[in-house]
């Protein structure tokens, strides 16, 4: 038998510092949920600004889905303190910051893992989020359709007007403690809105729908099943308009030029 030993990948000690333990806590704890296979499964991605109201929208579905929160699932990340820091001799707020930076590639990974395993074993899924990253995904999304083909890929972007959308934020501040600096959230909110133009179509996902969430109660606007054009021409971009909206409002009456509601993103 040949001796393989010399083909010992030169990086394994290093895979091996990477792969911690709780990772497999974390993921086998979320799949172990009473979850059911489904011969025609969905995954759900989210789109919205913090403060949005996604979660508010989530629990109105009337079906059971594993959801995949990359917040979640980094506030799930034990400390670096005890991995220790390139910066940890330095300033406090570099420190910090380098921390930050890999609990975020942390937390991808661990999304990443734990939506394959959820889709190979054919669960609804919800991955909750803002979609800011929608140019990785304008790649990832046909990836995923072609390595699991039973799956239905559907799209929701979850709208408030970002003074709103501000307002809920102070007020969770003032609830949690925890902050979230205006201008982040005032850039999820443009960008949350740049991909549902961009994934928006029907050569990525098979469904897009806008939901009004600056009331009490989630309100369906948009939905592309009821949408004989989208097919053609997709959700708009940031020059178009959609269904439902004017300058980011739910309004009521016709649009002098089409007779419609519209939603300008």
């Amino acid at each position: 038998m040949p001796d393989l030993s010399r083909y010992e990948s030169p990086y394994r000690t290093i895979r091996e510092r990477l792969d911690y333990g709780y990772h497999d806590t974390f993921i086998g704890r979320h799949l172990s949920g009473a979850y059911t296979a489904r011969d025609d499964p969905m995954l759900l991605f989210t789109a919205g600004a913090m403060g949005a109201g996604k979660s508010h929208y989530l629990s109105t579905l009337p079906f059971k889905f594993i959801l995949i929160d990359p917040d979640e699932i980094a506030a799930t990340i034990p400390s670096f303190e005890d991995i220790g820091t390139a910066f940890e001799r330095g300033s406090e707020s570099v420190a910090g910051l380098e921390r930050g930076t890999r609990l975020r590639h942390e937390a991808r990974l661990i999304t990443e893992i734990l939506l394959h395993a959820a889709m190979e074993r054919n669960f609804d899924i919800v991955l909750d989020g803002s979609l800011r990253s929608y140019q990785w995904y304008l790649s990832e999304i046909p990836r995923l359709r072609q390595q699991f083909r039973r799956y239905r890929v559907e799209l929701v972007h979850i709208h408030a007007p970002l003074p709103e959308v501000l307002r809920r934020a102070a007020k969770r501040e003032t609830k949690t403690g925890r902050r979230v600096p205006g201008a982040l959230i005032e850039r999820s909110w443009k960008d949350s809105r740049r991909a549902i133009s961009v994934l928006g179509r029907k050569k990525i996902v098979d469904r897009v729908q806008m939901v009004d969430s600056s009331g009490t109660s989630p309100t369906l606007i948009y939905d592309s099943l009821k949408d004989a054009e989208w097919e053609f021409r997709g959700v708009p971009n940031e020059t178009s308009r959609v269904d439902g909206f004017l300058n980011s409002v739910v309004e009521d009456g016709d649009d002098i030029a089409k007779g419609k509601q519209f939603f300008k993103l």
